[in-house]
């Protein structure tokens, strides 16, 4: 007999293969020849706005609500209150949300929108879909990439240690390719790394902080009752660094802050800083500093670890397979974020099976629009 949440599994992969035939990427920019409104003039929206020009799509106003208070336009394309939108405007025409970041709640943006009699809202999987590669930014993918992935997917799915997991998973699968425009649950913002429904530490820990930022992580965690014995930061953003050093001077605890990336193996990769917690390794193409990466095998030998944190833009799988021995040996607890990339939802999970077999695996989903999506694998006695 297949289990609700199998059932559940099924319905969402139809859904998506309906999604992928019916929006193919051909019919999504049919929809804009007619031309499109862009939602949101923030650094997004105009880039939505830019790669409209570039691909010949006529945009016929941006839509914000600070439109009135400053500049009647941007690059030539006129703002427009969302209040001053009239069905004459929206007829035939598209809405394109471009708006993306935890902040600014997407789907009460799209609900909030619907009336206004638009032919489509695109958001989401319609975003790289229509607009090509570029908007393949954090989680953001077109909806044929989730189908090839389906095998992991469901793999994935299968190793979750709870109905919340469960649901978390889909929830997130559908608000990023098809109608789920509220979270299935709600975001926990409170508890990021120390949910309560998962056990907690009974005595002081020793915690690898990896995205340190300015100490926020360790903050938060010592609010929540936890008690930190020995604390590894690491922070490679130099202006980043430097609230974290001020910060640690009188953190009460023992505190070793190195001023580094993690990496599968000790070396040298180019990082964009100076942009606070989006700072991130970038591709040797792209303006940035040089930083050291280490690799925690080969920079801890025999010291023990409770809890490892990763939170560094991406390079979480390979800051996990830097420490696969540190790991096995000591069976640690991991929290490891799974929202940088598209695949991170079922790909880290299936990395910490892999790194800890028989260790239970849960998600979490810590702020709005699927970001700080955590993956917390909790062996026994953890």
């Amino acid at each position: 007999m297949t289990s609700p949440s199998q059932e559940r599994l099924n319905q969402l992969e139809a859904d998506l293969r309906r999604a992928a035939d019916g929006r193919t990427p051909e019919w999504l920019r049919a929809q804009l020849a007619a031309g499109a409104y862009v939602y949101g003039a923030g650094s997004f929206g105009r880039r939505v706005v830019r790669q409209l020009a570039a691909l010949g799509l006529p945009c016929h106003g941006i839509v914000d609500r600070k439109a009135g208070t400053g500049e009647p336009e941007i690059d030539g394309v006129p703002l427009i209150h969302p209040d001053a939108l009239t069905p004459g405007l929206c007829a035939g025409r598209v809405l394109i949300v471009g708006v993306f970041n935890p902040f600014n709640d997407l789907g009460e943006i799209v609900r909030a929108m619907h009336p206004c009699g638009f032919a489509q809202i695109m958001w989401g999987a319609d975003l790289p879909d229509a607009l090509g590669a570029a908007f393949e930014d954090f989680w953001l993918s077109g909806r044929r990439f989730l189908l090839d992935n389906i095998a992991p997917l469901r793999a994935a799915y299968a190793l979750l240690g709870d109905d919340v997991s469960r649901r978390t998973f889909e929830s997130v699968i559908r608000f990023r390719a098809l109608d789920g425009d509220r979270p299935d649950p709600e975001p926990d913002y409170a508890t990021q790394y120390l949910p309560p429904d998962l056990p907690g530490f009974d005595q002081p820990i020793t915690f690898v902080d990896g995205g340190a930022y300015d100490g926020d992580t360790f903050r938060s965690l010592q609010s929540q009752g936890m008690e930190i014995g020995n604390w590894l930061a690491f922070e490679p953003d130099p202006q980043n660094f430097m609230k974290l050093a001020a910060f640690a001077q009188n953190c009460g605890t023992r505190a070793s802050l190195l001023p580094c990336g993690l990496a599968a193996t000790a070396s040298q990769l180019r990082f964009a800083a100076g942009n606070k917690t989006d700072s991130r390794i970038v591709g040797v193409a792209e303006a940035g500093i040089m930083i050291q990466c280490l690799a925690i095998d080969e920079a801890f030998c025999n010291t023990p670890v409770d809890y490892v944190k990763l939170d560094i833009e991406g390079a979480e799988a390979a800051a996990l397979e830097g420490m696969r021995n540190t790991i096995a040996k000591y069976r640690l607890r991991l929290a490891i974020s799974a929202y940088h990339r598209p695949q991170d939802v079922w790909a880290i999970p299936l990395q910490l099976h892999a790194l800890l077999p028989g260790a239970p695996i849960f998600l979490r989903q810590h702020q709005q629009n699927t970001f700080e999506l955590v993956a917390y694998a909790v062996p026994a006695g953890r």
